[in-house]
């Protein structure tokens, strides 16, 4: 309810002028129905839209193109009511309407030949005897297209059909140039018309009356006509006071303007109006005539009663009476049942009201209004108010770059804002006919609505317990009658029985403004705590960690706002109670995001050339971290020099850095894995500065491009390891180069493997260098992380699970992130992260990116995809010593070959060739089939300090059209075993969705169950996300 009132105030002020134009064209056409008849003769309309067509032909192929069926049909004949064509070929193009868009099926045919013939039938009135007066009329020639609509049945039957040609016929092609000319004519006709043109339209001369008149306006066409085949009565009188006219229409009438295009939609077509009766009163028909009266000032009001249906694309009103005033914009609907789009939802939402009223341009009022998604007669849930007001304010439009108003480009006119805000009495939540949610007041804004109720999940596990975990709107909750706009703000209620109840606050927002600082702000605000009675439960090993606090949570906001200019301000703040909170009540955001630091950046960024100044402390004791206190960088990428000839990169900062290492656990069982990694064993401080720069010389040499370069840096430290200020030069001196190769061969064709001509590109790529540093990168504390916080934590006790090592050493070379950083030539880059990795080296990579491609496709629709792509490279390292012994490393490639379009094969590896190197290859291959399900199995074997064979296994399957199973499984067929598995049942409901399922972490011994319900409406469903299965939203196919 709330969305429709939303889009009916945006359609209101553009669609004024037009229902008023409308209006007095209604009110001519029944003037001119009930007119004496004796002027020309008016037909009949063509097309009979309630009958079927029907197309035969003795041979003939079809193809799909978009959503058009298209046939080229020998001896082909069409039938449609009193219409009929044939002719020796055809062309013919169907558009089957779905049942959910209430639109016709649409028919465009072509036919061409020596002999091509239309036949049409036309009714042009009655007799005395009310017999219809009809009249043949017979076109012949050589070519003719022509459109034909119907609401029923489109049928073909051709006797012999052949197999569809790969290219478009020469019959094709002229049709669909036919088709171009049409159009382009029909546009430049457009063109000249008069927007409030009316014409009058010819009359019937028979003796009967008239039951089909149209009337042009503008660029749109009214037709009036009767609902069904009963005879409808017209009388028209004038007003008691003589100064207009009243215009009564009984037995059905049902009124269509096509051409109507809605203003905040931009949906075109046409809309429909049907009802028992109807009353118009308006200005005299004289006056009209005679243009004497606008349509801008008429006086016009409509009352219409009776099954009323109002249709306009997916869109349809059933009523039983409505009044409207056109003038002065005001009316009422009673009885109103409504199906209708909505934007941010899918499907159609069905809307009752018993009273809907527009009281001014500004406000709207509903009463005993109900909304749900179902369309059975008594829905599973539905949404209640006693009274909805809705109030629709204009805002100006601001330009948050030049603080002024901003204007539409194509028409120069001041653009505004609708501010629109919904305020419900006495709102319920029915279930199955129980009200199971009651709230007194609502308020809200109507680009983002919401019903209290965000988001309610029940689970079951055993590292949390019985959980009820509820998200509710806040801004509702607190009757927040006018919240900012493109914000969402939300309050968690959660119940554990393990670990208590847990609350926090979420907000989301993006702003023109804040701070009173202009320019685009986008940001969000987190905080969530609890009074921890539990243990955390982390895996093997850690099943069983006491909490370092009682009461444990956090607080995260991040923001970030365009001044203008260039510049832009960034904070952050991150507050967490203790070092396993994260990972045990927010397990992806530790695995995934950026670590969650304290600090602020203003930076300035124009075009190729940028400067920051930051500063950033830490306020969580147990992550290592660094402070710095503050920091300047600069960058001027990419910079031309001596007209192209030379290209010059820079990067330089300075700063006073104080890195602070992590403080040990406290629970005995942690502390026993816990050390310091190297680098970070004790506090430093001290300023850093360091300038790296690089200039390329790029030229062409035949078909390889080459490009030498020169890079060096110059870098200061307060302190090293040693507490000694520290200087170190680097240089590094080498040529990158790569050839491109190409090769098509046409003649490549397989129907089992979907190939239609390969076309072979290659990339070869080389990057030689030699590079030397005046010190060795393990001289320097660890200022710059390598890693986050979550992968620093695990290096930390895999030092002691994987390869025993003793509290105080330090982990090998082979397997020390710093090196593996300086193998990989991270000092190479002009703005590398992290200062500290440079040193010795001289390497060769080599790499190739390969794809080959071909055609797929209907005929004449042919595109070219991916058949192959495999990217691959390693690194060669003339001193074995560079890579722990071996010449060569570091060889990875990324594999995929697209057997058909909905089956790949996948494949990716790492290589280190030493002993113990890391060695990981893995092989699968997935199947989607977007309305059936979706299925992987893939195998990765990982060997070196580490040793696994792991099989993966996820399939979502569309049981029936009710019903969806999902079912995920890892197995590791070494030592490990089994990892774990999660089975999910999907069921599909008319209004619902909802999911129930297992899981179990073999890593925590944790078996959990959870079900999950939300709306089968919902445009962003989490449900319908995780089946991989495309589930079309309520009604898509009618009612279910």
């Amino acid at each position: 309810m709330l969305q429709l009132a939303r889009q009916i105030a945006e359609n209101r002020r553009s669609e004024g002028p037009l229902r008023r134009r409308v209006t007095v064209a209604l009110l001519l056409c029944l003037a001119w129905s009930s007119h004496p008849l004796h002027a020309q003769q008016i037909e009949f309309a063509d097309q009979d839209i309630q009958t079927p067509v029907l197309i035969t032909g003795e041979q003939g192929h079809f193809w799909n193109q978009g959503h058009y069926e298209i046939w080229e049909v020998e001896q082909c004949v069409i039938r449609h009511g009193q219409f009929s064509a044939k002719g020796n070929r055809a062309i013919v193009w169907i558009d089957r309407a779905t049942a959910s868009s209430r639109a016709p099926h649409k028919v465009i045919a072509y036919f061409e030949g020596p002999d091509v013939e239309i036949h049409r039938q036309t009714i042009t009135g009655f007799d005395n005897q009310h017999q219809p007066i009809g009249r043949d009329s017979v076109l012949q020639d050589k070519q003719w297209l022509g459109r034909l609509y119907t609401f029923t049945n489109v049928s073909i039957n051709v006797q012999n059909q052949t197999q569809a040609a790969r290219a478009p016929s020469d019959l094709f092609r002229r049709a669909s140039q036919a088709r171009q000319d049409i159009s382009r004519r029909a546009n430049t006709t457009a063109s000249n018309v008069r927007l409030a043109a009316f014409q009058q339209p010819a009359l019937n001369t028979n003796n009967g009356d008239s039951r089909d008149n149209e009337v042009a306006l503008g660029s749109h066409r009214l037709r009036i006509q009767g609902r069904s085949n009963v005879d409808w009565s017209l009388h028209i009188d004038k007003s008691p006071d003589g100064s207009g006219t009243i215009a009564i229409a009984k037995s059905g009438i049902r009124a269509t303007i096509e051409g109507f295009q809605a203003p905040a939609t931009g949906e075109s077509g046409a809309f429909t109006i049907e009802t028992d009766n109807m009353v118009v009163w308006g200005p005299a028909v004289a006056q009209l005539q005679g243009g004497e009266v606008t349509d801008e000032d008429a006086p016009l009001e409509l009352y219409l009663e009776g099954n009323i249906i109002f249709r306009q694309g997916d869109r349809v009103i059933y009523a039983d009476r409505m009044y409207y005033n056109v003038t002065e914009e005001f009316g009422m609907i009673l009885s109103a049942e409504i199906l209708t789009p909505v934007a941010q939802y899918e499907g159609l939402l069905r809307v009752k009201a018993d009273v809907l009223q527009q009281v001014n341009k500004q406000k709207f009022l509903a009463y005993g209004a109900a909304i749900t998604s179902s369309r059975m007669g008594i829905p599973t849930y539905w949404f209640q108010s006693d009274e909805i007001e809705i109030t629709d304010q204009l805002e100006r439009q601001i330009d948050p770059l030049t603080g002024q108003q901003r204007r539409d480009p194509n028409t120069n006119e001041l653009v505004y804002d609708h501010n629109i805000t919904a305020e419900s009495q006495n709102n319920f939540l029915f279930v199955g006919g129980v009200p199971i949610f009651y709230w007194p007041v609502m308020a809200t804004r109507l680009d983002s609505p919401a019903f209290y109720l965000d988001r309610v999940r029940f689970k079951s596990d055993r590292v949390y317990g019985q959980q009820l975990l509820i998200d509710w709107n806040a801004f509702q909750l607190f009757n927040v009658e006018n919240p900012p706009k493109n914000t969402k703000w939300s309050l968690s209620a959660d119940f554990m029985s393990e670990r208590g109840v847990g609350i926090g606050t979420l907000y989301d927002y993006q702003r023109d403004d804040m701070f009173n600082l202009p320019g685009l702000a986008k940001g969000r605000f987190d905080a969530w705590g609890l009074q921890d009675s539990g243990l955390d439960n982390l895996g093997r090993g850690r099943r069983s960690l006491d909490p370092e606090k009682d009461f444990r949570g956090r607080i995260f906001w991040n923001h970030r706002q365009l001044l203008g200019d260039g510049y832009q301000l960034t904070g952050e703040v991150g507050v967490i109670s203790d070092r396993n909170f994260l990972e045990q009540y927010y397990e992806r955001e530790w695995d995934e995001d950026k670590d969650q630091i304290t600090g602020v950046e203003l930076k300035r960024i124009d075009e190729n050339i940028s400067w920051a100044v930051d500063s950033n402390i830490r306020t969580n004791d147990f992550h290592t971290q660094t402070d710095w206190l503050p920091r300047f960088s600069h960058n001027w990428l990419g910079k031309s020099l001596f007209a192209d000839r030379l290209t010059w990169y820079e990067h330089s900062h300075v700063g006073y850095a104080r890195l602070k290492a992590a403080k040990s656990p406290l629970d005995p069982g942690e502390v026993a894995k816990f050390d310091l990694m190297a680098g970070e064993e004790q506090q430093y401080s001290g300023l850093r500065a360091a300038s790296r720069q690089e200039i390329d010389m790029p030229f062409q040499l035949g078909h390889v491009k080459v490009v030498p370069y020169l890079l060096g840096e110059v870098a200061h430290w307060g302190e090293d390891i040693n507490h000694q200020s520290a200087t170190r030069t680097y240089g590094q001196i080498g040529v990158r180069t790569n050839l491109p190769m190409t090769r098509t061969d046409t003649g490549i064709k397989s129907t089992l493997f979907n190939v239609n001509g390969v076309s072979h590109k290659v990339n070869w790529t080389m990057d030689a260098y030699w590079a030397d540093a005046s010190e060795q990168l393990t001289m320097f504390p660890r200022y710059d992380a390598l890693d986050d916080d979550a992968q620093e934590h695990f290096r930390r006790r895999f030092f002691f699970d994987t390869f025993g090592g003793l509290a105080g050493q330090n982990i090998g070379a082979k397997w020390d992130e710093r090196i593996f950083a300086y193998r990989t030539n991270m000092q190479g880059n002009v703005t590398a992260p992290v200062t500290e990795i440079a040193d010795d080296t001289m390497a060769f990579r080599l790499g190739t990116e390969q794809r080959w491609q071909t055609k797929r496709g209907l005929p004449g629709k042919e595109h070219i995809v991916d058949w192959m792509v495999l990217h691959a490279q390693v690194i060669m390292f003339p001193d074995r010593e560079h890579n722990h012994g071996q010449h060569a490393g570091l060889f990875d490639y990324d594999y995929r070959w697209h057997v058909g379009d909905r089956f790949t094969v996948l494949s990716d590896g790492y290589f280190d060739f030493f002993s113990k190197g890391l060695r990981t290859a893995s092989i699968g291959g997935v199947i989607s089939r977007p309305d059936t399900g979706r299925f992987y199995l893939g195998y990765r074997m990982i060997d070196g300090p580490i040793s696994s064979h792991i099989v993966n296994a996820a399939l979502s399957y569309k049981m029936s059209q009710k019903w969806i199973g999902i079912l995920g499984s890892s197995f590791d067929l070494g030592d490990s075993g089994n990892i774990g598995q999660s089975l999910s049942i999907v069921r599909i409901g008319e209004s619902l969705l909802i999911r129930v399922g297992v899981n179990y972490d073999e890593s925590r011994d944790n078996f959990g169950v959870h079900m999950s319900v939300e709306p089968r409406f919902m445009a962003n469903s989490r449900i319908a996300r995780r089946t991989g299965v495309d589930i079309r939203p309520s009604g898509a196919y009618g009612f279910e």
